[in-house]
């Protein structure tokens, strides 16, 4: 019977512990900065989110024709900006909700899913988010690091690792 009460008892500090740690993680710094005020904050995150769309569209354009879904963090769609932005510069994207179209009614086309994490201001002008893609050739998770370049936002460095 003791051997259960020290099992139940490390399982509850383990549990404590991790709820803590996500605690401290998730909970908003001192230090960190607001966003940009002298631009609208829709405005720059559209600009953030096309800029490392049309990257990860650039690592995938071995391939021609491919369709890209596109999603924001919690598998939202991106503004409409966004989208009309990307396919001004010939990319062939679309929103993520529109898959299960494209999937039945669509041209059979290779297809990769495109999705970004929630931006973290790291200043006025720069930023890094998390992204991933999925499709035919593998799975990949990216870190970015964006920053304004004059009146333009470009991504600076990417790491990324392919997944199983």
């Amino acid at each position: 019977m003791k051997q259960y009460a020290v099992r139940a008892a490390i399982a509850f500090l383990a549990f404590a512990i991790g709820l803590m740690s996500t605690t401290l993680v998730s909970a908003p710094r001192e230090s960190e900065p607001p966003a940009p005020e002298k631009v609208s904050t829709k405005t720059a995150e559209d600009e953030i989110l096309a800029a490392v769309f049309s990257y990860q569209i650039q690592t995938h354009s071995e391939r021609p024709q491919t369709i890209f879904f596109l999603a924001v963090h919690n598998f939202g769609d991106p503004s409409q900006t966004v989208v009309r932005d990307l396919i001004a510069k010939r990319m062939f994207v679309t929103k993520f909700s529109e898959f299960s179209y494209w999937e039945t009614n669509g041209p059979k086309l290779p297809w990769v899913f495109l999705r970004t994490g929630k931006i973290r201001w790291l200043s006025q002008d720069e930023v890094v988010l998390g992204a991933s893609s999925r499709g035919w050739r593998d799975t990949e998770a990216s870190v970015f690091q964006v920053v304004r370049d004059g009146s333009r936002w470009k991504v600076k460095s990417c790491e990324s690792v392919l997944l199983d």
